[in-house]
């Protein structure tokens, strides 16, 4: 080899090579940790451990924790993972969950990956035995499980009675939880009016000792949601929750309609109140005779009774019934006040409305709501709508569109409400947009990125129907994201364990507001808006 390439050979092997330039580098980081029991702490063993990137099309990562609940994922590129953990006996959760939501794993942030907790909870159940008043199985019972999360409590589950009258609620979270039981006595027999074609109408009759319901049951035996009993599962708790079921005399309600309403033809929808909110009743049987509806086999009780506009459009007409013994009649809907609207549409920002929209009508006080289409693109008729106040929503061209303003007779409505309450036509100015846009932001406890902590995105305006709220949790870096954010003013806040707090209602989160950081969602097309500062975060 001539000496000269030799020395050039030489000289660049001793020389190192120019580094990439910073953004080319790789930046792999190693995400490790321990999987344990949120219960006590200990580790699980032999459990699955994920880590799956939250971009769309993202493969799995997957590994098995060592007999002391190590894990390890070695070299994982820059970006956002979600980190789940699972095994035999505990629910399937991700890193610091809380409500369905979760923190995300950063890497090439130069943040700490590979000292993390990733606590799951073991699974409860709930179980036990329906019997009647004789001690004996409840068939097809229907049991209801309720959760209390952030100081509302909703409906989770559903379960029935097998032949033995045995239910079960598996894979529980840790929590506070209600049990409901309805059921129908085999043996009841509820009496009726019969009229054969060509005969004069009779009354079937009935032994009162069938003529029996038994009463919405909250656990332990309470007949009502004031002396329902909580079920608190710390996690792995198997709760066996037993009921007997009593038989009281059923009651009957009797509906009159006058004769050329506009609802005599149909059946009406009852509801009783179960935490707050109106769950439908089963009914046993319906009859009408000589243009009273009669409805037997009820338990006693209060309920709400709602009928509708012939086309079943619109609520006409609600009335409340306190049963107590034997029968009672109610005076519902009849000749209802109604109106006539005509619904002008304007695209906030230029945008061509499809052909047809579909608007629905809701009433925040009721189950009820109407839909209509229009056969103008900028033009909607509403015909026969009952004096109320309604929320409407609007959809067509594939997606939604949301109501940005909305004025009734030239009168703007603040809340986005439409207010009926006179008869005749009224005209309505409807302004929609297709645009949603996306917010994101930091959030800082002392100075430093702050993981776990809730954020919630609260409305500023008149309008602060629920809809509108949004809520996240802050990711290893701080980070968060709220997506098809609704235009109008907002604030935004962050609670560290703030989990508990009734996050969609204003009230509960005024103490936290005047640390929030406002922002603007505009009208003129999607966008992404980034907070124009650190999110301060505050404590519970």
């Amino acid at each position: 080899m001539p000496r000269k390439l030799l020395l050039t050979l030489l000289v660049a092997f001793l020389i190192p090579a120019s580094p990439l330039p910073l953004h080319a580098q790789p930046s792999n980081d190693r995400v490790a940790g321990r999987i344990v029991s949120s219960l006590d702490q200990h580790p699980i063993p032999h459990a699955t451990v994920t880590l799956l990137e939250t971009r769309p099309g993202a493969k799995a990562l997957t590994t098995t924790s060592t007999d002391e609940g190590d894990f390890s994922f070695a070299a994982v590129p820059r970006g956002k993972y979600r980190l789940t953990g699972t095994a035999p006996g505990y629910i399937s959760l991700p890193y610091q969950s809380h409500d369905g939501f979760f923190t995300a794993i950063v890497t090439g942030a130069g943040l700490a990956t590979n000292s993390l907790v990733l606590q799951i909870d073991p699974a409860s159940t709930i179980s036990g035995h329906i019997v009647d008043e004789a001690g004996d199985p409840v068939q097809r019972a229907q049991l209801t499980l309720y959760r209390e999360i952030s100081g509302r409590i909703t409906r989770t589950r559903n379960a029935a009675t097998d032949s033995n009258g045995e239910y079960d609620f598996d894979r529980l979270a840790p929590g506070t939880y209600f049990l409901t039981v309805t059921a129908t006595p085999w043996y009841a027999v509820h009496p009726r009016t019969d009229q054969p074609q060509d005969v004069p109408q009779y009354r079937i009759a009935v032994d009162p000792a069938l003529d029996v319901a038994y009463p919405l049951t909250f656990y332990p035996r309470a007949l009502d949601s004031d002396g329902a009993s909580p079920i608190v599962l710390k996690g792995g708790n198997q709760v066996t929750a037993d009921m007997q079921l009593s038989p009281t005399p059923a009651v009957s309600l009797s509906l009159r309609t006058p004769p050329g309403s506009l609802n005599n033809q149909r059946i009406p929808t009852v509801t009783h109140s179960v935490f707050g909110t109106d769950e439908p009743v089963q009914l046993q049987m319906v009859e009408t005779v000589n243009g009273t509806m009669r409805i037997p086999g009820f338990a006693p009780g209060r309920y709400k009774v709602m009928e509708f506009t012939q086309d079943g459009r619109f609520q006409s007409g609600s009335g409340t019934a306190d049963l107590t013994t034997g029968s009672i009649a109610l005076d519902i809907g009849g000749n209802v006040d109604v109106a006539d609207a005509t619904i002008n549409l304007h695209a906030a920002n230029g945008e061509s409305l499809p052909a047809h929209l579909q608007l629905s009508f809701h009433n925040p006080g009721s189950n009820a709501f109407a839909q209509a289409l229009s056969s103008d693109k900028n033009i909607v008729e509403v015909h026969n709508v009952p004096l109320a106040s309604y929320r409407i929503s609007v959809s067509g061209g594939g997606h939604a569109w949301n109501v940005i303003a909305l004025s009734a007779n030239g009168k703007p409505a603040t809340d986005k409400l439409l207010h009926i309450s006179a008869g005749g036509n009224v005209s309505v100015d409807l302004t929609i947009s297709s645009s949603t846009s996306t917010i994101e932001g930091i959030a800082r406890r002392n100075g430093k990125p702050a993981d776990g902590s809730m954020i919630v995105l609260v409305p500023a305006s008149g309008d602060t129907s629920e809809e509108l709220f949004r809520r996240d949790q802050s990711n290893l870096d701080g980070s968060f994201t709220f997506s098809n954010v609704v235009p109008g003013n907002y604030l935004v806040v962050a609670i560290d364990d703030g989990w508990s707090l009734r996050w969609n209602d204003p009230t509960a989160l005024t103490p936290y507001l005047m640390h929030a950081i406002p922002i603007s969602v505009p009208s003129t097309g999607s966008t992404t808006i980034h907070l124009p500062e650190p999110l301060p975060t505050q404590p519970r």
